[in-house]
């Protein structure tokens, strides 16, 4: 799971602290980065997954409906248009992104070591701002 070092690092911190994002939302923010390197290692097994999953929500979610229907169009389209929700800094992502397809992608492993990443980086955001 790449994780943006060195000037692609600052400059993607810079982006946050000027943005109105909450912490949960950057913290979706990085998990949704990780997912990305994957769709991007192996795009035809994890959309065959986010689909399947989508299915899924969609039976136990129906109140989400919109949101999720959205998803549906989105994961047929082209993959850098996939992409760019999982990184678009915009209230839309974001709410897309709260209801997203692509949860259960990443093993807790992948997880705490990309929550441990986020608690270090939103500190020192923190002490920027």
């Amino acid at each position: 799971m790449g994780h943006p070092t060195g000037l692609a690092r600052d400059s993607a911190t810079s982006a946050l602290a000027q943005t109105k994002l909450t912490r949960e939302e950057r913290r979706s923010l990085a998990l949704h980065a990780a997912i990305a390197d994957r769709l991007r290692r192996d795009p035809d097994v994890i959309l065959l997954r986010a689909r399947r999953s989508l299915a899924h929500m969609q039976l136990v979610n129906p109140h989400a409906h919109v949101v999720l229907s959205e998803w549906a169009v989105l994961l047929e389209r082209p993959l850098p248009e996939v992409l760019a929700v999982l990184s678009d800094l915009s209230a839309h992502a974001c709410e897309l992104r709260h209801a997203t397809p692509f949860s259960g992608l990443l093993s807790a492993g992948d997880r705490a070591r990309i929550y441990r990443t986020f608690a270090v980086d939103d500190r020192a955001l923190g002490q920027r701002v």
